[in-house]
């Protein structure tokens, strides 16, 4: 695929086209149908529908966005890597909002994309998206994209198809409502007055009765059509010589005599060369040429190839790149293989991985494959785990000998699809091979890489088995270490460590030591040198355990401590992992030099390019900050969209789900964090994310009305929480669970017991306060205006507060209840983010609400 923006009313746009015949009547059609949402241009190879439509947008008027597609753009992946690719040379950050997204897979998040994408419209100009060949696009997923793109095109913009069949996917509803307009082969074929034309454009001579006897013959064709005009132009005398039905049954025959035939040697073979390749840009074009003169030769053949100056690619008829394959025995298998490598090694460089990936199969090269893959990033997406992990299926039953890495890679692949028990199973069994061979370093390198992705498969397992052993395999990768010593130059990386550290699934008293208990053993065998690449992660363990139980002081300890620890050991994403804990405490205690401390250590590791999520882990602690500030539009745009699948509860997508689920929250679209919540009931979770994703459910359906399953969900989560003491998740809900608490306390069979619900719903109320007071402090600190309404009573109290009246004095002179002055101050403090009367009439008087009453 190749895609490119331009303006179609650029005068330059057809410099490299200029033999391409305007026809009116094709125009009048094509303005006729612009009416229309949709324009569905249909008909076979040959009749010009790319070129009558490229032709029309040169003077339409309207900014356009051309996608050539092709059929290895059924990888969805790959089909987003090449959009992205051309985009950023556009806009790069149109290319960075698309990329942070990520490709829409549902309704719901292609909706979410377009809201995105309708910001960088341009008021009061007309957008048009044009996708070509696309009859060549049958992946399901793909189909489901173009589905949404043509339902929901924005008011801005119109589509265009061009396809050789009518499309796949469901337009009914769209035809009954009048928003799709077809052009059919029919329309596309010459009318003899505009064959007149075109044979008058090429300076070719002709009677009305050629005329009329071309005419009968092609019946308007237009790829026959431009033939015959190329046939008459270079042997004017054999106007008699040419048969309708050779040319639609032996058109191969035609461009071999009429075309191939008068090029130089060197020029078919450049041809068929570049029959091998599936991308056509013009750098690679003249990389495989490699001569100036032959690039000249090849530019000349403007009647079949097509040069596309915004995408700077080369476009061939598909027929004749048909006609080249075939041609392709003309090459000898050296020459094959020096094209693919020259393809494998421009898109490798060019960030299209996957096509890269593709070439270096066709040339046996699985050593480059795999290097590819270790260079993606651990955790990869599905899509493109099981695209590497087919082509690895075809590598020689020899290679895992010559490479051991390859045991480690395909263990990889099936976890990040998903397969974590068959991953461990695969590993027992490249291990067991493994085991005899002949003693050699290699082997027991091979065992190690082996036996630690044995260990991240039972990390990933544990989740759901509660068995906490992965340590036995760490144990032995570190003994296969020893076996052979070298110099350790492998990764620092490991698992990915997710939106929680610990990857604990049970409730069960004592399961979350038993994983730290376990992880402190793995770090303790971990003694060879120079792999350390678990080393702090145990602390990091311990403070995030003592967090969660709400020990904040001592978890803090802990997390400074892992993060000088994982710092110095290159743990990036445990680094981060401390730092977003010490920010959720510094919010809980108010403390906003620390909070500016987290943010601005974890902004400094996006600096670090050997962290490859980075910019996602920093956006997803962004967005927990801005929305506890209560500021839900400063979170990122990719975090409010469509939730992701994921292969584990603890990788990355569903580290985003979670503030995914907090945004929606804060914006009241409760029904979608109940829908996350039962989707995720289904499925290995960590304890901690169980506890967290229960409560918020239990407050989406208390302000849904739904109180019975409100209380249900808040008694589930306390279950949860109530063995290992995990309350911190409780306090964190704030003002949300200081309501929920207050109505539980109410229940009559409430299971939960009621000094803990007073407990939680005093330090939900301190926590909301503190809370209160970091938000106005960075609405201060960035300018952001916050206007503060009191009530007629709310501002009688603040003024006796100033005034240094007591709480029963207050009560006295205004003839209320103590208990609803002690209500009235909470509101004060809540609305002026004060922590103590001192702090209350500070903010009152910098606010000017004081002199409200004076």
């Amino acid at each position: 695929m190749q895609t490119a923006d331009f303006k179609s009313n650029d005068p330059s746009l057809f410099e490299k086209n200029s033999t391409l015949m305007r026809r009116s009547r094709i125009d009048a059609i094509l303005k006729e149908a612009m009416k229309k949402k949709l324009v569905i241009v249909c008909a076979g190879a040959g009749y010009g529908k790319t070129r009558a439509v490229y032709s029309f947008l040169q003077n339409y008027g309207a900014f356009v966005t051309w996608i050539q597609l092709g059929i290895l753009d059924n990888l969805p992946t790959r089909l987003w890597e090449n959009y992205l690719n051309v985009v950023s040379k556009i806009s790069g950050e149109y290319a960075d909002m698309l990329r942070e997204a990520g490709f829409p897979g549902n309704e719901e998040n292609f909706k979410n994309l377009l809201a995105c994408v309708n910001k960088i419209f341009v008021p009061g100009h007309q957008y048009i998206a044009v996708f070509d060949d696309f009859h060549l696009i049958s992946d399901e997923a793909l189909l489901m994209f173009f589905e949404f793109a043509v339902k929901f095109l924005p008011p801005k913009v119109k589509g265009v198809l061009i396809t050789r069949r009518e499309p796949r996917f469901y337009t009914a509803g769209m035809l009954s409502k009048d928003k799709v307009a077809w052009v059919r082969e029919e329309d596309l074929n010459f009318t003899e007055e505009e064959t007149a034309e075109y044979f008058r454009s090429l300076k070719i001579p002709i009677s009305a009765d050629i005329l009329h006897n071309v005419m009968e013959d092609t019946e308007g064709w237009a790829f026959a059509v431009n033939l015959v005009g190329h046939l008459l132009q270079r042997t004017p005398n054999v106007h008699e010589g040419y048969v309708r039905q050779v040319m639609k049954d032996n058109v191969f025959r035609i461009i071999e005599s009429e075309l191939f035939q008068s090029l130089s040697e060197r020029l078919q073979r450049f041809l068929v060369c570049l029959s091998l390749v599936n991308h056509k840009a013009a750098d690679l074009v003249e990389d495989i040429a490699g001569d100036t003169r032959l690039m000249e030769e090849f530019e000349q053949l403007n009647a079949f190839i097509r040069y596309d100056r915004f995408s700077n690619a080369f476009r061939f008829h598909h027929i004749l790149l048909d006609f080249l394959r075939e041609k392709q025995v003309m090459l000898g298998d050296d020459e094959k293989r020096a094209i693919w490598r020259t393809a494998a090694e421009w898109c490798e460089s060019n960030s299209f991985k996957t096509d890269a990936v593709d070439y270096y199969e066709k040339l046996g090269d699985y050593n480059r494959i795999m290097q590819i893959a270790r260079g993606i990033n651990w955790q990869m997406p599905p899509d493109v785990a099981k695209y590497i992990a087919d082509k690895l299926e075809n590598a020689p039953p020899e290679l895992l000998e010559k490479t051991p890495l390859l045991a480690e890679l395909q263990m990889q692949l099936l976890m990040c699809m998903g397969f974590h028990e068959e991953a461990f199973l695969i590993g027992c069994k490249f291990e067991k091979t493994m085991l005899t061979w002949d003693d050699s370093p290699r082997k027991y390198r091979g065992l190690a890489k082996v036996a630690g992705g044995l260990a991240i498969a039972r990390e990933l397992l544990c989740t759901s088995d509660h068995i906490y052993d992965f340590d036995q395999y760490y144990a032995r990768q570190n003994a296969y270490f020893e076996k052979y010593p070298f110099e350790f130059t492998g990764s620092n990386a490991t698992l990915m460590v997710g939106s929680w550290a610990s990857f604990a699934g049970a409730n069960r008293a004592g399961a979350p030591e038993e994983y730290i208990a376990a992880m402190d053993r793995a770090v303790s065998a971990m003694s060879y040198p120079g792999n350390n690449r678990l080393h702090g992660r145990e602390i990091l363990l311990r403070g995030e355990l003592l967090f969660f139980q709400g020990q904040l002081k001592q978890a803090e300890s802990s997390l400074l401590s892992a993060y000088w620890k994982c710092r110095e050991n290159k743990q990036l994403d445990a680094v981060h992992r401390a730092l977003y804990y010490l920010l959720r405490i510094a919010v809980a205690a108010g403390a906003t030099g620390k909070i500016r401390w987290a943010i601005e250590s974890m902004r400094e590791q996006l600096h670090e390019e050997s962290y490859f999520n980075r910019n996602i882990t920093y956006d997803i602690a962004v967005g927990w900050y801005v929305l506890a500030m209560h500021l839900p539009e400063q979170v990122p745009g990719w975090l409010k969209s469509a939730f992701q699948t994921y292969a584990h509860v603890n990788f990355i997508e569903n580290f985003g789900n979670t503030i995914k689920a907090r945004y929606r929250f804060e914006t009241r679209r409760y029904q979608d964090v109940v829908g996350l919540a039962a989707l995720q009931r289904g499925r290995e979770s960590v304890i901690f994310s169980r506890i967290e994703m229960k409560l918020l459910e239990a407050c989406c359906r208390y302000q849904m009305k739904d109180r019975a399953e409100a209380f249900r969900t808040l008694y589930d989560a306390y279950a949860d929480a109530a063995p290992n003491h995990l309350f911190m998740p409780f306090v964190e809900l704030g003002r949300d669970m200081r309501t929920l608490t207050s109505a539980a306390m109410k229940e009559a069979d409430c299971p939960i017991p009621r000094a803990l619900l007073e407990e939680l719903n005093r330090k939900a109320a301190a926590y909301a306060k503190r809370q209160a007071y970091a938000a106005a402090q960075y609405k201060s600190a960035n300018g952001i205006a916050e206007g503060i309404e009191l009530s007629a009573r709310e501002r009688e109290v603040l003024t006796d507060i100033s005034q240094g009246l007591s709480r029963s004095e207050i009560a006295a002179c205004l003839g209320l209840s103590e208990n609803t002055v002690k209500m009235v101050q909470s509101t004060l403090y809540n609305k002026l983010g004060a922590n103590t009367i001192a702090d209350v009439i500070r903010i009152a008087a910098e606010r000017k609400l004081l002199a409200i009453n004076d």
